[in-house]
Order: structure tokens, then sequence, then C-alpha cells
């Protein structure tokens, strides 16, 4: 359950400091707003982030949380500033989350 909530906090904060990051190079007034927001927000998840390695293997907590943020990320940056991705792009997003599954659900590794 905690586990959830965490990965599901870096996962958020993790949006979060992108889309602050591109806010902040849209308009030179808006640069150091969204580089330090933008940093309290990916620090903040770096707690999470620990967390998560105390209940999943490490391998495991590695891919699901940089692969699952840049999916993510990838899928906010597309909804929020509209910028089209080519098809290769996209096969791109569905081999990462593939290889997410495969590794989260791909069994046999336990907490060491």
């Amino acid at each position: 359950m905690l586990l959830g909530v965490h990965l599901t906090v870096y996962l958020l904060f993790q949006m979060i400091a992108v889309l602050l990051y591109k806010w902040g190079s849209t308009d030179p007034k808006y640069y150091w707003w969204g580089f330090v927001v933008g940093n309290i927000f990916s620090l903040a998840s770096i707690f999470s982030f620990m967390y998560v390695h105390k209940g999943l293997h490490p391998n495991i907590a590695l891919a699901v949380c940089t692969g699952g943020a840049f999916v993510i990320c990838q899928a906010a940056l597309f909804v929020f500033y509209k910028q089209a991705l080519a098809p290769w792009q996209w096969c791109g997003f569905a081999v990462i989350l593939g290889g997410i599954l495969l590794v989260a659900f791909g069994g046999g590794m336990k907490v060491s």
C-alpha cells in the first residue's frame, strides 16, 4: 500500500518538475521560477524514490521509477504542449513501457 503511494508521488513529482522546467524555458521571466520550483519537486521526489527502493528489488525499482517517469513526463509534455510525435516515437513509448512491464513482472527476484 505505502509502496504504491511512494511510487505515485515519485512519478507525479517528476512530471510536475519536468512541466515546470519546460514552462521556465518558454520565457526569460519564467526561467528562474521554473528552475527553482522544478528542482524543489525533483528533490522531493527522491525521498519517495528511496522508499520505493525499500520495498522493491533495486533493479525493479530503477526500471519502474526511471522508465515510468520518462513515459509519464513524455505523455504530460504531449498533452500540455501539444507537440506531435512521429510514429517511431510512439513505438519507442511502447517499447519502453513493455520493458518496464517485463522487468516489473518478469518474476523471480526477491527483495534483498
